[in-house]
C-alpha cells in the first residue's frame, strides 16, 4: 500500500523506467483517474485487478482501495504507433510549443522509419491532425 500523496509521482517516474510488470495497491479514484488517462495509456496497460475495500486494513483509510496491474507497452517507434509516440513525445516535452513538440515528433518518428520530413512539412501535418 503506497500513501496517496505519492502515486501519481510513481506513475510519472514509470513512464521513464525500464520494467515489464508492476502491481500496486492504489487509492480506487486515482486507479480509476489513470485507467482511460490519455498520457499513461500511451505507456502502460493499466487493469484493475481487484478493489480492495478500506474496512480490509486498520486503521481504516478514508478511501477504498484497488490493487492495480502496470504493463509497459512496447516502443512506439518499433511497432510503428505513430500517434502513441507523440503522446510520449508531447510528454516528454511539457516546456515547449505544442505546434513544435508535434512537428519535431513527426520528423523523429518518420526519419527513424527511414523517410525525410522537413519542418515545413511536419507543421503542416502537425496542424492538420485533428487530435492535437
Amino acid at each position: 500500500s503506497l500513501p496517496s500523496t505519492i502515486v501519481e509521482p510513481l506513475i510519472h517516474l514509470l513512464t521513464k523506467t525500464d520494467f515489464e510488470l508492476a502491481v500496486f495497491l492504489f487509492p480506487l479514484k486515482f486507479a480509476y483517474k489513470i485507467l482511460n488517462h490519455p498520457v499513461f495509456t500511451a505507456f502502460f496497460e493499466i487493469e484493475i485487478v481487484e478493489k480492495v475495500p478500506r474496512k480490509s486494513f486498520w486503521p481504516i483509510p478514508r478511501t477504498n482501495w484497488a490493487i492495480v496491474k502496470i504493463k509497459k507497452k512496447p516502443n512506439p517507434l518499433a511497432t510503428k504507433e505513430e500517434e502513441r509516440f507523440l503522446k510520449q513525445y508531447l510528454y516528454f516535452h511539457p516546456k515547449a510549443k505544442k505546434i513544435n513538440a508535434l512537428a519535431e515528433g513527426l520528423i523523429q518518428f518518420w526519419s527513424y522509419h527511414g523517410k525525410l520530413l522537413t519542418k515545413k512539412e511536419a507543421k503542416k501535418l502537425a496542424t492538420k491532425n485533428p487530435l492535437w
